[in-house]
């Protein structure tokens, strides 16, 4: 049994806040998204000779002035690029508050569709062969929608769209959204793997409310260790991530997990808390005195320990050998520092997640 924990990163997605996730091995295809984890897609951009327009009035403008043309595809930029930007915020959002729960689950999203290792007895005439490759590699595409906060202690909740890719080779490589885990050891239930991802950080503008006057945290790399042992169809791990730049944090993560197919139906649930140092408690729940003199909060100092505890569950759906329907849903509760941060005015963070995926 294999099963990837989650890269540090965030939901911002669904936002992001520390080292983003959300799930066990990076399960979640996105998979992010970390509360920090949340969810993000592009709009199309409509070709501006689409646009009806009137030649006369082109052909009739005053000097100095651009023309209806000009004009209109001016407009036109300025729309598809705000409400692009507004989604690649969402994205980051579930990316990140997908992290939010570090592993937020153990959710199978794309990492998990089709995996034959898993199968229950099968009842009736399901023919498990159709449902598994005999191919070392697995690549899975396909797009989500996802709700979770904008920020972690956030308490307003924001959707958007997410990308679902994943890439695995036996077991040894997976690539997703959340990073690439390669495991060096993997053998009788034992699991040993290095990995490198990334943190989305935060911004002032993702709740200029609430946010004003912190200023940015800036995205950086993440670059950590993962342990498990699993007898099917359990898990228990531990995985550690340091971010390099930004917020110079660490995280660890410990938690257990469960996934277990059922004729055409993939179940998961995932168990964890998150512990994290100085540097990232003060990062994303601290507030220094310059920090309270621009935004009006009171000076907070932030001190590590464990930040917060997720639960989630999910359900897979093999519709076809190469069609799944995924859908994810759970909550994190803050602790310590985190609950008590001026910055914090939800303690409970629900995300949500639903997603269709392709598996070659």
């Amino acid at each position: 049994m294999r099963r990837t924990l989650p890269a540090a990163a965030p939901l911002r997605i669904l936002p992001a806040h520390a080292s983003g996730v959300v799930t066990n091995a990076g399960r979640f295809a996105i998979i992010k998204p970390p509360m920090a984890m949340f969810s993000k897609a592009p709009y199309p951009v409509m070709s501006p000779q689409l646009c009806p327009r009137s030649v006369s009035l082109n052909e009739t403008r005053l000097p100095g002035f651009p023309t209806l043309d000009v004009a209109t595809d001016m407009i036109m930029k300025q729309i598809f690029t705000a409400k692009l930007q507004k989604n690649l915020r969402a994205m980051a959002l579930c990316l990140t508050a997908l992290p939010m729960a570090q592993a937020v689950c153990t959710p199978v999203f794309a990492a998990d569709i089709g995996k034959s290792d898993r199968v229950a007895d099968p009842q009736g005439n399901f023919d498990n062969a159709r449902y598994s490759s005999s191919s070392d590699w697995k690549i899975t595409l396909g797009v989500g929608a996802a709700y979770a906060p904008k920020y972690e202690g956030s308490d307003k909740l924001e959707a958007g769209a997410v990308p679902l890719v994943s890439i695995e080779y036996g077991d040894t490589l997976s690539i997703d959204f959340s990073g690439v885990t390669v495991n060096l050891l993997n053998h009788n239930g034992f699991r040993l793997g290095v990995k490198g991802g990334w943190e989305a950080g935060r911004k002032e503008k993702d709740d200029r409310k609430n946010l004003r006057g912190m200023g940015d945290i800036k995205a950086a790399g993440v670059v950590g260790g993962v342990i498990a042992y699993g007898v099917d169809p359990f898990e228990i791990y531990a995985k550690v991530d340091k971010t390099i730049d930004g917020s110079e944090g660490l995280t660890a993560t410990v938690g257990a997990s469960v996934s277990h197919k059922v004729d055409q139906f993939i179940l998961g649930a995932d168990l964890s808390a998150t512990w994290a140092d100085d540097k990232h408690m003060k990062s994303y729940f601290g507030v220094t005195s310059a920090q309270s003199a621009r935004s009006g909060l009171r000076r907070f100092d932030a001190k590590s320990g464990f930040k917060r505890v997720d639960a989630s569950a999910s359900v897979t759906y093999l519709m076809t050998e190469n069609w799944s329907i995924t859908g994810t849903g759970g909550v994190g509760f803050l602790l310590g520092d985190a609950k008590d941060s001026p910055l914090s005015k939800k303690d409970i963070q629900p995300f949500a997640m639903v997603g269709v995926a392709y598996t070659f």
